[in-house]
């Protein structure tokens, strides 16, 4: 093994207002990080989930076609933060897509108001033991 500390990857998504953005997430218990105004914005949760957006006014939720995965260790978390996301209206046209399970993933899906997909979900490798 490497003496190279582990790696994060944080999505950049874009967003055509970053107030809107701001305040979507905002409503599903993100804080805002940092916002550099029609430039960049950085959001984070509780669960330690850190989204960027990066002005673009023409980003459209009809077209949009960026996504980015988060995951998660167990199953369980999954599904508990569907239910807090869930407790919360969307405006639309955002939409939350309910939980699936595929024998080796459950995840669930989030498009926002600007198109991007925010699918989360844990995901059981080969060899992953954690849950037989």
């Amino acid at each position: 093994m490497s003496a190279i500390g582990r790696a994060v990857t944080r999505p950049i998504l874009p967003s055509a207002d970053l107030g809107i953005t701001s305040a979507f997430y905002g409503g599903l218990g993100f804080e805002e990080v940092g916002r550099w105004p029609d430039e960049y914005l950085i959001v984070r949760d509780g669960h330690d989930i850190e989204l960027h957006f990066w002005f673009n006014p023409r980003a459209d939720r009809w077209t949009n076609d960026v996504a980015c995965w988060v995951g998660f260790g167990q199953p369980d978390d999954v599904r508990g933060l569907y239910g807090e996301w869930s407790a919360t209206p969307l405006p639309r046209p955002a939409e939350l897509r309910p939980p699936t399970e595929l024998g080796h993933l459950v995840e669930f899906q989030l498009i926002d108001q600007h198109g991007n997909l925010v699918r989360v979900g844990a995901l059981r490798l080969p060899g992953d033991l954690s849950e037989a």
